[in-house]
């Protein structure tokens, strides 16, 4: 099935046999509906956005005197408002809305400090404790001595940090907890074993 670019939510997820518009109420449904047309059995997950209405694009005013402000990067287009970060005027081509901001493509390209709304990365926290805990083993058994209580700190450092920009369940991050636990209580029995004989 795909997305079309039609505007009536009905027309926005095809079936994916006969292609025929699937109604709204079949998407986003934890049971299966049949296609109205051939009655094949089809689940649709589809992002909210998907489903409004589409707005028909801006493509910028065309300058119509000396008296009005140009866009920095269409010279004749009338800009419409000014970039929060550089101050350029933008026309409404260029214009990216981030929240309540309006930046201009050279800013959102080179994002920092003050675009507090932009975020297109994060430290995955949960696989640097998993590596820690992991890594250590696969270059030998003594590396361990150290990576283990290491993985056992970042992961209680690193436990309130969302795992990714799409959050998670923290498995990874509990699995690096559990396997430098089992990996100290192994050190801590050699040891004891050691010291005893």
């Amino acid at each position: 099935m795909s997305l079309g670019s039609h505007i009536a939510p009905e027309s926005v997820v095809r079936c994916g046999k006969c292609y025929s518009p699937l109604p709204a109420e079949a998407c986003n449904r934890s049971d299966a509906t049949r296609c109205p047309s051939c009655g094949t059995a089809q689940m649709a997950w589809v992002f909210p956005a998907a489903q409004r209405p589409h707005e028909a694009g801006r493509s910028g005013r065309t300058l119509l005197g000396e008296d009005q402000a140009s866009c920095f990067y269409h010279p004749n287009k009338q800009a419409s408002v000014p970039c929060d970060r550089c101050g350029r005027f933008l026309c409404d081509l260029c214009d990216v809305r981030v929240g309540q901001h309006h930046y201009c493509p050279q800013c959102l390209d080179q994002p920092a400090q003050g675009m507090v709304d932009l975020q297109n990365s994060r430290v995955l926290y949960d696989k640097i404790c998993l590596s820690v805990a992991i890594l250590p083993l696969a270059l030998g058994v003594f590396p361990s001595l150290l990576g283990a209580p290491a993985a056992v700190v970042l992961c209680f450092i690193f436990w309130r940090r969302p795992p990714s920009m799409l959050g998670g369940s923290g498995a990874r991050r509990l699995l690096a907890l559990v396997l430098g636990a089992v990996q100290i209580f192994c050190w801590t029995w050699y040891f004891y074993v050691l010291a005893g004989s």
